[in-house]
């Protein structure tokens, strides 16, 4: 409802588009998924077959297959070799060949293992290839039949599973399956009579589901026999027999497969090219009984196709990644028996029921060879020769020139009443236009009764009318002809309206209609703010009505902005363009690079932002709003609760935050400064000292310590005098090797407390301190016991010690100054910003996070205090981490598996190569030999 109290009917999105689509005859009007809207249907084009071309036949189908690294597997035209494309690079080469069956180990005395089998009298072709989720790469074998198993995981030879010469294997076509085994397409020696095999995830042949008992007894040879002996028989096993198709005691009636895909419920997809038909039919399979059978022709293609028939050679499905449970999505790409085209379709299973429905992709292929479709990740890749190619669709879309939109009945719930202006959001091209026809009636029956009238043309308007609603994107209005278009409706009375609207288009572009507004009923200007006097004459009072109404829709637009201008002060209904402007008036600036749900976040909660303004919990908070990748209100709990605890939500990847008084207690590598060793100090259990022991002991324990590193002669030599005579200096030395050894000591455990790195530019620091502590110099001469010649006159002229001090008092107040005040001091105000690092970040991408750290923390903090930002990884020391604090029990930024080219050595650790590292499988030189046994038919 506007301010003036009309209401409007709308219509916008597919729950209210498609059923009144429903209602239009098939074939001219449809729904854009893309563009959320109605348009125009698209008309496919159909690829001319060239003279004199050869089209790809089922002899030239090899198999390929890509595995989940970007490597592409193929089998070349001799059929005696595989062929590879390595991921990113456009070079393909030789992989394997058959020849390496020969390679045979030759026995020796010292071997304990079946005598190798004889050479080969012909060398098998090779038939169908896949690669399994579990990254095995199966090749089928012919003459003799089986499975060449290559483990892409762990490398080495393959294994060679041949079928038993009773069973007839012929392997045509191969498809990995969901849970790590796959399909086999049997064609058979003759139309009618092939079959499918089923292996698990161990790739071990299965029974048919329908009927276990579908196996054959196989006789088999022990390997173990003596040499020049009788080979020893052993008791013959059951082999299953797949799934016969095509006859008609068979689960499926398939007279000629020529493809197959798996979905992710455990069906499998069968694609039946019959020679006789003129379009291919497609069989969807599960646990032994057919499920869907859908003929590729009919009404559901004639919508896009003149020739409402496809005629496959092959296909491909890419599945969407983000399906709900009980439903299965994606696109099944068909490539024509021609080879010059693929279709896309659009594929839906929910509740055990598959649905198609033809995509407008216009998809040209040049030069197929005919080898095979491969799914590789999001794309569809056919062969040229030896080149593989993605399947891209050209921007050469047709459609119809004109469809009618009709039975569109609107209810006014009032007699007699006057519609008032009809709005379309959508675009109309330049060229193309939308023709709006109504009539009126106060019973819905009378409505057929009723002329139709024409109304005017649309026209743009500059805005929409709903007050600071945008239906576009700024991306979506660089499109010409997109907007938000009106009319006044003429005069149209009556309490049911119908709406019939034609679309017309140049064939190459089309309308379309995304949400469609009739407001109703008429404010009249003429009624409600001039004279009577107006209104007296019938047919200048309805010129002047309808002139009018053009003033009143710009008056009422401004209006209802003025009405609903609470709306721009929430951050919820607020448009994005008017963020900045609210976050002017609290006094904020919003970061250009956030989107707009962060920036809406941000002024929501902007009150407690500011009320926590350069705490460790606000800058937390904030910069946490900034890095995180989908932050929620949930990040401000604590900020409305008050409470400065561990981010435990996040675990070991929360931004953590040390503040330099921490220190009193720990050295500043253990809280995350690894270049900060000095501490205020704690007399150490282990090894204790007073200062009323005087200096003898640390001269001693110094001593000592020179003699755990060096010799006498060494010491001599650094220092200058015998080892014996030798004292610790209070201050760090000038020479470089003696302040080597000095710093050395104060850092181990030896000195049993901290000793900060003084020099003589801490000498104010330490007169301050003396003063602090005994306000008059004459109490410090008291207490230090100096003579009327050794007295100080002020503490400005108490100079550093240059040898520790021998009176108590004294010594007492030098190892408080060094211990205590100095750490303090150097820490107070100072605070370090620990950012989370992710071992496969490059350098600059860590580079630009620190450094937008950086910029929020000089923002918000307080004044006198001073930050430095590191990377996470800066804080796991040996020896240096508080369990519980800085650390959490389990995977962390230290213990990852480092990456080749973006890792530093020390960052990680070296995870066990491949296949060391393969769970759940087998895997040649870990696992102990020996074949999973085949399963038996109850």
């Amino acid at each position: 409802m506007d301010v003036n109290g009309s209401r409007f009917h709308l219509l916008q999105g597919a729950r209210d588009w498609l059923p009144l689509l429903e209602q239009q005859p098939p074939g001219q009007l449809w729904w854009d998924e893309q563009h959320t809207a109605v348009s125009l249907a698209p008309r496919l084009l159909r690829f001319p077959e060239r003279p004199g071309e050869t089209p790809p036949t089922l002899a030239d189908r090899r198999g390929a297959a890509c595995d989940r690294f970007g490597n592409l597997h193929w089998l070349d035209e001799d059929q005696r070799s595989i062929r590879v494309l390595p991921g990113g690079t456009q070079q393909a080469g030789l992989w394997w060949e058959v020849s390496r069956l020969q390679d045979q180990r030759p026995a020796t005395g010292r071997d304990f293992r079946p005598c190798p089998p004889p050479p080969l009298s012909t060398l098998p072709r090779l038939r169908a290839l896949t690669i399994t989720r579990r990254h095995y790469l199966v090749v089928g074998t012919l003459e003799p039949a089986g499975l060449l198993i290559f483990d892409l995981h762990g490398g080495g030879p393959p294994q060679w599973r041949q079928w038993p010469r009773q069973v007839p294997f012929a392997p045509f076509a191969m498809a990995p399956a969901f849970d790590g085994g796959l399909w086999i397409l049997d064609r058979g020696p003759a139309p009618g009579e092939a079959r499918l095999w089923r292996l698990d995830r161990y790739l071990r042949v299965m029974p048919a589901p329908d009927d276990p008992r579908t196996t054959l007894a196989v006789a088999r040879q022990s390997a173990f026999s003596p040499l020049g002996g009788e080979v020893r028989e052993l008791p013959g096993r059951h082999f299953p027999l797949g799934t016969a198709l095509g006859t008609a005691a068979s689960p499926v009636e398939v007279a000629e497969p020529v493809a197959i895909v798996a979905l992710a419920d455990d069906s499998l997809l069968i694609l039946e090219s019959d020679s006789t038909a003129k379009a291919s039919t497609l069989h969807r399979y599960r646990h032994g009984q057919p499920r869907d059978v859908i003929p590729l022709e009919g009404q559901w293609l004639a919508d896009l196709l003149a020739s409402p028939q496809i005629m496959a050679h092959d296909m491909a499905f890419i599945g969407a990644p983000d399906d709900p449970p009980g439903r299965i999505s994606g696109e099944l790409t068909l490539v024509a028996r021609d080879g010059n085209q693929a279709f896309a379709l659009g594929l839906v299973l929910e509740e055990d029921h598959l649905s198609l429905f033809l995509r407008p992709r216009y998809l040209p292929l040049r030069r197929f060879t005919g080898k095979a479709l491969v799914a590789a990740g999001d794309e569809v890749l056919y062969d040229q020769g030896q080149r593989w190619l993605p399947l891209a669709a050209l921007p050469r879309r047709r459609f119809y020139s004109q469809a009618v939109l009709e039975d569109l009945v609107l209810d006014g719930h009032q007699p007699d009443t006057l519609w008032h202006r009809l709005l379309l959001d959508g675009v109309i091209p330049p060229g193309d236009r939308i023709i709006v026809e109504s009539r009126t009636a106060d019973r819905r029956e009378l409505l057929e009764e009723s002329p139709w009238q024409t109304q005017p043309p649309l026209y743009r308007r500059h805005a929409p009318e709903l007050p600071y609603h945008n239906p576009f994107t700024p991306r979506e209005l660089e499109c010409p002809g997109t907007g938000t278009w009106e009319l006044l409706l003429q005069n149209p009375r009556g309490r049911f309206l119908e709406l019939r609207l034609t679309l017309q288009g140049s064939g190459r572009s089309t309308p379309r209609l995304r949400a469609l507004r009739v407001w109703y009923p008429r404010f009249s200007y003429l009624s409600q703010y001039l004279p009577a006097a107006y209104g007296d004459d019938p047919l200048s009072a309805d010129f002047l009505e309808r002139w009018l109404a053009n003033p009143e829709g710009l008056f009422t637009t401004l209006e209802g902005m003025v009405a609903n201008a609470q709306q721009l002060l929430d951050s919820r209904t607020a448009p994005a363009e008017y963020l900045d402007w609210l976050a002017g008036w609290l006094g904020a600036l919003l970061d250009p690079d956030w989107d707009e749900a962060r920036r809406r976040l941000f002024i929501d909660h902007i009150e407690l932002l500011f009320r926590w303004r350069g705490t460790p919990l606000g800058l937390l908070t904030l910069i946490r709003l900034d890095l995180e990748p989908c932050p929620d209100a949930r990040l401000f709990d604590q900020l409305r609760q008050g409470q400065a605890k561990a981010l435990s939500r996040f675990g070991g990847r929360s931004v953590r935050l040390v503040e330099g008084f921490q220190t009193r207690r720990f050295p500043g590598v253990s809280l995350g400064d690894p270049r900060r060793l000095e501490q205020p100090g704690v007399i150490d259990a282990e090894a204790p000292y007073r200062p009323t022991q005087g200096p003898g002991p640390l001269h001693e324990r110094f001593r000592t310590h020179l003699r755990r590193r060096y010799t006498s002669q060494t010491i001599q030599e650094r220092w200058g005098q015998p080892l014996e005579s030798l004292k610790f200096p209070p201050l760090l030395p000038d020479d470089q090797r003696r302040a080597a050894d000095w710093r050395a000591f104060i850092e181990s455990r030896l000195l049993g407390f901290t000793y900060a790195v003084v020099d003589g530019d801490d000498q104010s620091l330490f007169q301050g301190f003396l003063a602090r502590r005994y306000r008059l110099i004459d109490a410090l001469n008291q207490a230090y016991g100096l003579t009327e010649q050794q007295r100080y006159s002020a503490f400005e002229a108490i100079p550093l010690p240059q040898q520790l001090p021998e009176h108590p008092q004294r010594l007492a107040d030098w190892i408080g100054f060094v211990s205590l005040t100095v750490p303090i001091e150097r820490n107070a105000h100072r605070f370090i910003v620990l950012v989370p690092t992710d071992p496969e970040e490059s350098e600059s991408a860590r580079q630009r996070r620190l450094e937008r750290v950086r910029g929020i923390v000089a923002r918000e903090k307080p004044a006198h205090t001073r930050f430095d930002v590191q990377p996470f990884w800066a804080l796991f020391q040996v020896g240096g981490a508080r369990l519980g604090l800085d650390t959490i029990l389990g995977e962390g930024s230290r213990y990852t598996a480092l990456v080749l080219g973006t890792d530093h050595l020390g960052g990680g650790y070296l995870a066990p190569s491949h296949p060391m590292n393969a769970r759940d499988r087998r895997v040649v030189g870990r696992d102990a030999p020996g074949d999973l046994p085949l399963e038996n038919p109850p």
